[in-house]
């Protein structure tokens, strides 16, 4: 269960969770992503731009040390690869913004 909004893409942890997801085994069929956006088609449309903008690289966490390590083991395993899980798997938040 991932429980996304438009700060799941600004959050470094959020982001390695999901990549350590995937590189130990998680199918994309077995994922049930949660939108949690805020109310109105304005929150929804956050959460696209966010998602349609996101690069791992770019992520933040709120502890300098745990950045710099996650950071570097992004880099180390490819930020395009990174970025390519975290979009296929939280693409559902686009699709709840087509419906509404």
């Amino acid at each position: 269960l991932v429980l996304a909004g438009p700060s799941t893409f600004d959050r470094l942890w959020c982001s390695l969770e999901i990549y350590c997801w995937f590189v130990t085994g998680g199918m994309l069929r077995d994922a049930v992503v949660l939108p949690v956006l805020g109310s109105g088609v304005a929150a929804a449309g956050d959460a696209v731009v966010a998602l349609d903008s996101y690069h791992v690289l770019l992520c933040t966490a709120d502890w300098d040390v745990a950045a710099r390590r996650i950071a570097r083991a992004f880099e180390i395993a490819s930020p395009a690869r990174v970025n390519e899980l975290v979009r296929v798997l939280l693409e559902p938040l686009a699709m709840h913004k087509k419906m509404r």
